[in-house]
């Protein structure tokens, strides 16, 4: 008894100094490597803000602040109607700006608004949680396929990380706007039940955050193209580009309500709508 009591305490001493010779480099290697995920939490300003350095307030919200307004888009035989939808003959606030009725912006027009957004990471989700009528997206980040789901304002999103990029792929949409209605003379940029859209969030330094938007419509554009990026050309308030939509930390803001009210009506609006 007391000889296997000795064998055993010298084994456990010999096996402690063999480990304590190994580097620990080579004991990391021994070990299952974690998913490395970017972190992009926080409250973020959107591409509806403009930014100047040297402000008190750096950044700002652009209220009206329209996307896609290029002339060369890479349309389909016709599908510059469909894209640039005008008023109806007779005014309608339900299609001409249903905002008007409380009715949800809608994906992705959501994503440009000058209200903040403030991001979650829980494990296998990214959730986007805006401050403009409290809208949340809750996303799965496990790569996984669209589910067979009924068309809806935000349609269905999937995403994944490639490297220290958020990519985040979404279909099933209602025809819906693109951006703030009324930024085509008479009428609003839409797009149909085709639309595809895909976002990637990359983390590009400790307070920035850049984002694209590839659109995919096939029943309006011959091919998809890319907005956001340094080369693309998706210029705002009709400005030369090109423009490179940049978002920003900000850890002191804090996400307040927003809400529509409910059954409001736009007494300058529907004016303007019933001289149409």
């Amino acid at each position: 008894m007391q000889f296997n009591l000795m064998l055993g305490l010298v084994s456990l001493i010999v096996g402690n100094v063999f480990w304590s010779l190994i580097p620990t480099s080579a004991l990391a290697q021994t070990q299952p490597a974690k998913n490395s995920v970017p972190d992009i939490s926080g409250v973020w300003s959107t591409p509806g803000f403009r930014h100047r350095e040297a402000e008190k307030i750096p950044d700002t919200p652009v209220i009206g602040l329209t996307r896609f307004n290029r002339k060369d888009y890479p349309f389909q035989p016709g599908g510059e109607p469909l894209y640039n939808r005008h008023f109806s003959e007779k005014p309608d606030p339900r299609t001409d700006d249903p905002q008007l009725l409380c009715l949800p912006w809608g994906f992705p027009h959501q994503t440009f608004l000058s209200n903040v957004q403030h991001f979650f990471q829980p494990e296998g989700y990214l959730v986007i949680f805006y401050e403009d009528m409290h809208y949340t997206r809750v996303i799965p980040m496990d790569g996984r396929k669209h589910p067979d789901l009924p068309p809806s304002y935000y349609g269905n999103s999937v995403g994944k990380y490639e490297g220290d990029t958020a990519v985040i792929d979404t279909i099933g949409l209602k025809p819906w706007g693109l951006d703030d209605g009324g930024q085509v003379p008479d009428g609003n940029h839409m797009f149909t039940d085709a639309a595809h859209f895909i976002e990637r969030y990359r983390r590009t330094g400790p307070t920035t955050m850049s984002y694209t938007l590839t659109l995919d419509d096939r029943k309006i554009f011959a091919k998809p193209f890319t907005c956001g990026a340094k080369d693309s050309h998706c210029f705002v308030d009709g400005n030369p580009g090109p423009e490179e939509w940049i978002m920003r930390l900000h850890p002191e803001w804090e996400v307040i309500e927003q809400y529509c009210e409910e059954n409001n009506k736009d007494p300058g609006l529907l004016q303007f709508l019933e001289k149409k």
